[in-house]
């Protein structure tokens, strides 16, 4: 086993203690490092195949996560067309009401539109559908 390993952002890594070594001449760390290399020996990787497979696990995950948030966004949200004519049906409707309980079905209406819309943005906030 190394006494190093890569850096994935440039520098090393000196696996006795974890210390964080940089790319600087100046650098007392650096310069053993330098001469560790040049008696022959070769650093580890920055990220072993099985640590690149995880993150690209990781990051596939995440990926389809999102993709189904944009579904379900997608599914829970009625078009702008039927949003806006429910509100001009709903204002028209409330004009012409005569009795609480078409006043009432109107804002039922209204208020069926809003949940969906408030749902989404639920979503949208809170990264999750709960």
């Amino acid at each position: 086993m190394a006494d190093y390993k890569l850096g994935k952002h440039g520098g090393v890594i000196r696996l006795a203690d974890g210390a964080s070594i940089p790319e600087c001449p100046d650098n007392r760390d650096w310069r053993d490092y330098q001469e560790w290399l040049a008696t022959g020996n070769t650093p580890d990787p920055a990220q072993t195949p099985e640590e690149i497979a995880a993150e690209e696990a990781a990051a596939a995950a995440e990926a389809a996560r999102i993709q189904a948030k944009a579904a379900d966004l997608v599914d829970a949200l009625p078009d702008w067309a039927t949003v806006a004519a429910k509100f001009d049906q709903g204002t028209a409707a409330l004009a012409n009401a005569t009795t609480i309980a078409a006043v009432k079905a109107v804002l039922q209406g209204l208020i069926d539109v809003n949940r969906k819309l408030a749902r989404v943005v639920y979503w949208l906030a809170k990264d999750r559908a709960d």
